[in-house]
């Protein structure tokens, strides 16, 4: 099984509120992504077998691993929406940040 899926759109959402049946009053949250593929049907198929296992996603520098929960084919776009269970940012190689003192 390939380790990571290339992916044209990639994106995080997070939730947060208040839970009724919370005793403890710490709420609930809640991380999933969106990866969009309007390129590769080759990467779509192969997604599409993996439903509700766990999965690496990548665009650029940002790699997404969770479960398949949704998918959504519309006009040739297909949007998969996984439940987050890690996230990895690579910082692009030879990206210098330069601090400025005030």
């Amino acid at each position: 099984m390939q380790s990571e899926f290339v992916v044209d759109e990639l994106s995080i959402n997070v939730v947060t509120g208040d839970s009724p049946q919370d005793r403890n009053g710490q709420g609930f949250s809640a991380t999933n992504a969106e990866a969009i593929i309007t390129k590769n049907q080759e990467t779509v198929a192969a997604l599409s077998q993996l439903t509700n296992q766990i999965v690496k996603i990548r665009c650029a520098n940002l790699i997404v691993s969770g479960n398949i929960t949704n998918i959504v084919t519309q006009s040739g776009i297909t949007k998969f929406t996984l439940s987050v269970t890690g996230v990895t940012y690579k910082k692009p190689q030879g990206v210098k940040i330069a601090y400025k003192n005030t």
